[in-house]
């Protein structure tokens, strides 16, 4: 998997930058564990900063856009972004 930056603004009022990448890959789409990963080393951050907002495919090709949010600090990312997802393994335990 490869990663290319496209695009990068600086939001100053959620205090985060909004970026695009496109990743050619080959089998299938990558997972949103490793996309994260990926960014977080080429823009320099920690994983736990990058918000991936969406991937989006391009059909015939091994291609995709994926759009991510990186905040400065944990405490902007609590602020700006609402997490609903509840981890899997919480979910497998009450049952």
């Amino acid at each position: 998997m490869t990663l290319k930056l496209i695009q990068e603004t600086e939001n100053r009022l959620f205090k985060r930058k909004e970026t695009i990448f496109e990743t050619e890959y080959s089998g299938p789409t990558p997972s949103n564990a490793n996309i994260k990963k990926s960014i977080a080393e080429i823009l320099k951050t920690k994983e736990d900063l990058v918000v991936i907002g969406k991937i989006h495919q391009i059909y015939g090709a091994s291609k995709a856009h994926i759009t991510a949010k990186v905040y400065n600090t944990t405490e902007e990312l609590k602020k700006a972004e609402v997490i609903n997802k509840k981890p899997k393994k919480a979910i497998e335990k009450k049952k």
